[in-house]
């Protein structure tokens, strides 16, 4: 798989940002330890929350997400950043 021209290893560690509704804190996953996640009001005053870190592998994406969504913060946008 290639992204922005590089080749991507999708069981290889990768930094994603991912943007979810609401406000979330480092203690969401256990893959999240040195993430950088900040939490910000938006235009229209709701709280989005933009986790910025690595992630082992694509399993490690998956249960993230999962996790995000059994908490019930609706998905924005989810962005490979890079290897």
């Amino acid at each position: 798989m290639k992204h922005n021209g590089h080749q991507v290893n999708p069981d290889a560690g990768v930094t994603y940002q991912i943007k979810v509704k609401g406000s979330l804190d480092g203690h969401l996953h256990p893959s999240l330890s040195g993430s950088v996640i900040v939490v910000e009001r938006a235009r229209d005053g709701a709280l989005v929350s933009t986790l910025t870190g690595s992630v082992a592998d694509q399993a490690a994406v998956y249960s993230l997400l999962r996790r995000l969504e059994d908490l019930g913060l609706p998905l924005l946008s989810i962005h490979c950043i890079g290897p």
